[in-house]
């Protein structure tokens, strides 16, 4: 079919490339975090600092106004990030490792440290006054950057300019051209720029919420992570996070443009067209529904190091509760397992971060599924031309349960290979010299998530097909008027 409106097309290519744009100067600029630190001293001088996220600067006075470059240097091990000003990168991880272990050394001086003077231009060293680190701090995860939501704020931000850039120029070329491929049409911009939306919507999320449990109070820097300063509640987000908001505005514009399109032709007779519906109903959400609710995300064995041979151990648990066996040779005794409370009070358990976005994608994940259910029936009894409600948008909903369940999986897995290999088992147990090291596997209900995913796979083969392949256009043909020369008289 002709492709018709192309100025709307064009438009929603204007759009998707700002938003791109702002995505791209987002990463590049260094303004995600604007703070201010003051010394314990009681000097009263006040430090500033802002970053993005690779790179950022520190005015530190002592006595004397000094401004550092800072480098975003991270131990995903450990799961943290601090922004630290060393020139050599094996110097920054070092001495992010003595932070970690709290050995980090009180006369600290900034020596080494890439200094940018305000009276000569590059870049030189500066050796500063000592300033003593406060002995008594125990510097904890709570002073550093969580580096699973830095990284996952730095893929989604990328991946939406990637998309935004690509859905830009497939506008243009849909402005001159008329691909039939599913995926290079002007129905696959609808797909393209949500995703964008939502991948930056993600990064906002991520970063926002990190920054009002944790960078808010310590904007992670030495002088903060050791306790020389304080930064609590002076740091807030610059305007490299708030482009953000721009681009979200610019893909919903964009999208918005394109739906306006297709109401225009939906009107327009010589647009319309019979299609031939498919049923594409699937257990997608019966699976998503499914693994929420059960109790077998991670199945384990336990033993314990004084008697292995004679002890055993059972645990199982889901998203939110479980249950522990385990047997000391004295017969079998059962606890239950909170694992809301058990993060609350034991944070090594699990990273509450990976479970929080877990849960968050598979309840999106679940919602999308449901939406795509009830629009995959409406349409095996009437024709919809609207985008977001035919059969098109039977791809975009089934795409949405891809990628959230997508996420879901890559997460749980990041936490299995982080933290649940190695331990499942409580505080108390470990203090009793239980172990699960090694000993717990992947259970069922992570694996409904899997078979969701691959149903909804399954699902866009099927509507694609239908849509490329079955598609028939009618076109209302023009009645030509009779000429009085033409009426027969009887």
């Amino acid at each position: 079919m002709a492709t018709v409106n192309r100025v709307y097309i064009l438009i929603a290519f204007i759009l998707s490339a700002i938003a791109s744009i702002f995505n791209f100067v987002s990463i590049g600029t260094e303004e995600w975090i604007t703070g201010s630190s003051v010394w314990l001293n009681g000097t009263g001088d006040v430090n500033y600092v802002h970053y993005g996220l690779f790179q950022g600067t520190y005015k530190r006075i002592v006595p004397f106004s000094t401004t550092y470059q800072l480098t975003m240097t991270c131990s995903f091990k450990n799961n943290i990030c601090a922004l630290l000003c060393e020139l050599d990168a094996e110097e920054r991880e070092a001495i992010l490792d003595s932070l970690i272990s709290n050995t980090y050394d009180p006369n600290y001086a900034y020596a080494n440290c890439a200094g940018i003077s305000k009276f000569t231009s590059g870049l030189r060293s500066f050796e500063s006054t000592p300033v003593r680190a406060n002995s008594d701090t125990y510097v904890t995860s709570k002073s550093f950057i969580n580096a699973g939501v830095w990284l996952s704020t730095l893929l989604f931000v990328v991946l939406a300019a990637l998309l935004g850039l690509w859905t830009s120029v497939l506008a243009l070329i849909n402005t001159v051209h008329n691909p039939y491929q599913y995926f290079l049409s002007v129905q696959s911009l609808f797909v393209y720029n949500g995703i964008a939306f939502v991948f930056t919507l993600l990064s906002m999320v991520l970063w926002g919420t990190m920054y009002n449990l944790l960078t808010f109070h310590n904007v992670s820097i030495y002088d903060t992570i050791v306790g020389s300063m304080s930064s609590d509640k002076t740091a807030y987000l610059g305007y490299s996070y708030w482009m953000g908001i721009t681009s979200l505005a610019h893909y919903a514009g964009s999208i918005a443009i394109l739906y306006y399109r297709e109401y225009l032709n939906e009107r327009d007779p010589k647009q319309q067209k019979v299609t031939l519906q498919t049923d594409a109903a699937d257990p997608t959400a019966a699976l998503l529904l499914a693994a929420i609710g059960t109790k077998h995300w991670t199945e384990a064995s336990a033993k314990r190091s004084k008697n292995p041979l004679e002890s055993d151990g059972r645990i199982h648990f889901g998203l939110f509760d479980g249950r522990k066996e385990l047997n000391v040779a004295y017969g079998w005794r059962t606890y239950d397992i909170d694992v809301i409370q058990t993060m609350k009070h034991e944070p090594e358990f699990l990273n509450y971060w990976m479970w929080l976005g877990t849960v968050l994608a598979l309840c999106l994940g679940l919602l999308v599924s449901i939406i795509s259910a009830v629009l995959a029936i409406i349409n095996t009894v009437t024709t919809s031309y609207r985008c977001l409600v035919g059969m098109s948008g039977l791809i975009f909903w089934n795409l949405l349960t891809t990628f959230f369940s997508l996420i879901a999986i890559a997460l749980w897995m990041a936490q299995f290979f982080t933290k649940i290999q190695y331990n499942v088992l409580s505080r108390e147990d470990r203090n009793n010299e239980w172990t699960s090291e090694d000993m717990a596997e992947l259970g069922y209900s992570f694996w409904f998530v899997v078979g969701a995913s691959g149903a909804a796979v399954v699902n866009i083969i099927l509507v694609t097909i239908a849509t490329s392949e079955k598609e028939t256009e009618t076109v209302i043909p023009v009645l030509e008027e009779k000429t009085n020369g033409a009426i027969m008289l009887y």
